[in-house]
C-alpha cells in the first residue's frame, strides 16, 4: 500500500503587508505593526494640503490617557493611547461632532527594514466623553 505523508502543520497566513482600500484601516495597520514589534505613532507632517488645513491642536485633558480609535466610535477598535498632557493635532471631526480625525503610521524601532506601509492612515480621537466629561482642550 502507498504511504500516505502526515499532513503538514502550517503556521497561519500572516496579515497582508498591504492595507485594504477601505474599511478598518488603522486596526488592520495596527496589527502589522504588533506583528513587527512596532506600534503606531501621530503624525502630523507629510499630510495633503486639504488635510493639513483642516489642522487644529488640542491637549489631552484626561488622566492618565485617551484611547485613539480605529472608528468613531467606542465600538472601534483601540490601536493605541496618547498620555495626558500630550499635544495632539486633529484634522477635522466626524458626522456627529464628537470625534476629531487624527492620522497614525507605523513606527520604525524595532526593524529598521521591515515592510511596512508608511502611509498616513485615519484614526479618530473623542473629544468630550458622555459620562467622564471633556477628553481634549483645544489649544489656542
Amino acid at each position: 500500500a502507498p504511504v500516505v505523508p502526515a499532513a503538514t502543520v502550517r503556521e497561519p497566513p500572516k496579515a497582508s503587508l498591504h492595507l485594504p482600500e477601505e474599511g478598518d484601516r488603522a486596526a488592520h495597520l495596527a496589527a502589522l505593526a504588533a506583528e513587527f514589534g512596532e506600534r503606531l505613532q501621530l503624525m502630523a507632517e507629510d499630510l495633503h494640503p486639504n488635510v493639513m488645513n483642516l489642522k487644529e491642536t488640542f491637549q489631552v485633558v484626561r488622566k492618565p490617557m485617551v484611547a485613539v480609535r480605529s472608528q468613531p466610535s467606542t465600538e472601534g477598535q483601540i490601536v493605541f493611547s496618547v498620555e495626558y498632557g500630550t499635544e495632539v493635532d486633529t484634522f477635522g471631526v466626524d458626522s456627529s461632532g464628537l470625534w476629531r480625525r487624527v492620522f497614525c503610521q507605523c513606527t520604525r524601532v524595532a526593524k529598521q527594514d521591515a515592510p511596512l506601509p508608511r502611509e498616513p492612515v485615519e484614526a479618530w480621537i473623542m473629544e468630550e466623553h458622555p459620562s467622564l466629561g471633556p477628553l481634549l482642550r483645544l489649544l489656542h
